[in-house]
């Protein structure tokens, strides 16, 4: 297929790459600038385009797909993990077939992707699409699922959650550390076989920790440590709360 994508992100710059690589044909970008949609939009090179992919900001792809309404109708999809398919109902009103190509990875220009490792998650309520964009995702992934919006809403929070969090938690741990002339990397060990642990089948039975053992003697001693960060403070004892609820403890 012939893909035309929109968006300048990280996103849109490593699908580009990979649609190359693995032989689809990227006819032309275009992004945003500022409150202004598509300034770049380039007819001949939108006009050959079998198939737009639209990887902007979740808040902005209803506006990118009306900037689409006068173009002929072909397939359009978005990237997005938490923005429904629905977001593309005003094309779908108007003969596009519509779909979702969402890459279930933390994505940055910096850092090569294992593309074969990233599962795609696919939607549309077409079936041709649907397959037309599952079989695209089979040449870049060696995961590719069909999931509808619900469940993909439900994923990305779960994602969110594990990554989001984490790193936060971890760039949390590295200002501690600082603060103490420590490094984040004596953690390293740590961090990995909590990995692993956590990503084993029912990551409750290998929780460990004081909150999980219900010593509230230690909480106490670190929410000391923390006197002076009402805002990480916060963090802990949400956390911590958490865990003591879930096992009982409280």
């Amino acid at each position: 297929m012939r893909w035309f994508i929109i968006g300048a992100g990280n996103v849109a710059w490593h699908l580009s790459q990979i649609l190359t690589e693995v032989g689809e044909v990227c006819v032309g970008t275009a992004s945003r600038q500022g409150a202004t949609v598509l300034p770049d939009l380039p007819a001949q090179a939108s006009s050959e385009a079998d198939i737009f992919l639209i990887a902007v900001a979740d808040d902005a792809i209803a506006e990118v797909a009306k900037v689409l309404l006068p173009l002929p109708a072909r397939m359009v999809v978005h990237t997005s993990g938490s923005v429904p398919l629905d977001a593309l109902k005003d094309l779908a009103e108007k003969g596009w077939k519509t779909g979702i190509f969402y890459p279930l990875q933390t994505i940055s220009k910096a850092k090569q992707i294992a593309w074969k490792q990233v599962p795609i998650l696919i939607e549309s309520e077409d079936l041709p699409t649907l397959e037309a964009i599952e079989a695209v995702g089979k040449f870049i992934s060696d995961t590719v699922v069909r999931v509808d919006s619900q469940k993909r809403a439900w994923l990305h929070l779960a994602a969110v959650m594990t990554s989001n969090f984490l790193h936060h938690l971890c760039t949390i741990a590295d200002e501690i550390l600082q603060k103490q002339d420590l490094s984040l990397s004596l953690l390293q060990p740590l961090l990995t076989e909590t990995l692993t642990k956590a990503l084993a089948p029912l990551p409750a039975q290998t929780q460990t920790g004081p909150a999980r053992r219900g010593d509230k003697r230690t909480i106490e001693k670190h929410l000391q440590l923390l006197a002076d960060s009402t805002e990480y403070k916060a963090v802990y004892q949400a956390l911590t709360n958490s865990i003591l609820t879930k096992y009982n403890h409280l």
